[in-house]
């Protein structure tokens, strides 16, 4: 089976829904948040649709659908691509490996600085952001609700997960989420150049469709499902917000400084 599944991962709030609207705009020639779950839909969704006559109690019952789930996808997509979003780390979890590599034909992996994840991802779950750090360092950090399979991503903490995909047995375009905010038409270039897609659209026209102000403002006029709580999904879109001086990033810039400075990150 040659492998044709295509994967848009990331850590939560790190910019893997921006990208999704990028490789819409340029396979259908706009956006439309509504729409954006039908063309790159979610992994778990995936697994929650296919599975609906199953029940599960713990996090290894999920995961022994995943699978099966990706080969029904592969087989149906034939001599097609399936891109598809997930926020699992690439590794073996209970003995179920993550991704499939016979069915996977790449992947883009979309980092973020962890300290403007930590404050996203509090803003987004209506987390503080003290226990919001404590999960981006938890390498048992797993999505769960029982009897819901779209709850159910292993995430790990933000390195584990970062360099899981850095390593993954497949061609993997790791872009930085501060570089598609700087910019954005190169790297748009770039995902389109290595994912061998015909866009309908100029970039630059791609690059004006899916700017953080353009898709807060579709949000704001006709609501997006995606979103956790009450606060808009695409809420500030910035780099570096970090740089308040909050002590409470140390240990987590301590504990993961040397990937960090890999990725271009500053530490100070």
């Amino acid at each position: 089976m040659t492998g044709n599944l295509i994967w848009i991962a990331s850590y939560p709030k790190s910019g893997n829904t921006w990208v999704r609207t990028i490789l819409q705009s340029a396979i259908t020639g706009s956006v439309d948040l509504d729409q954006l779950g039908k063309l790159i839909p979610n992994f778990s969704s995936r697994v929650s649709n296919m599975n609906r006559d199953k029940t599960i109690a713990h996090p290894s019952q999920a995961s022994q659908y995943w699978p099966s789930t990706q080969t029904t996808i592969s087989m149906a997509a034939g001599d097609s691509s399936a891109i598809l979003k997930t926020h699992n780390v690439c590794a073996t979890f209970d003995g179920t490996k993550f991704p499939l590599p016979d069915v996977t034909r790449s992947a883009i992996y979309i980092v973020r600085d962890p300290r403007d994840v930590a404050i996203s991802y509090s803003h987004h779950f209506s987390h503080d952001l003290d226990s919001s750090i404590e999960v981006l360092m938890n390498d048992k950090n797993f999505n769960f609700k029982a009897q819901d399979f779209f709850r159910g991503e292993f995430i790990a903490s933000w390195k584990a997960h970062v360099l899981s995909w850095m390593a993954a047995p497949f061609p993997v375009l790791l872009i930085r989420y501060e570089d598609l905010l700087s910019e954005p038409q190169t790297i748009i270039e770039k995902i389109i150049k290595f994912l061998e897609i015909e866009s309908k659209i100029s970039v630059e026209k791609i690059s004006d469709a899916t700017c953080f102000k353009n898709l807060s403002n579709m949000e704001k006029q006709n609501g997006f499902t995606e979103k956790a709580h009450s606060e808009n999904f695409f809420r500030v879109g910035q780099a570096r917000q970090w740089e308040q001086g909050d002590p409470r990033f140390k240990p987590l810039v301590d504990a993961y400084s040397k990937t960090l400075l890999k990725l271009g990150y500053e530490i100070t």
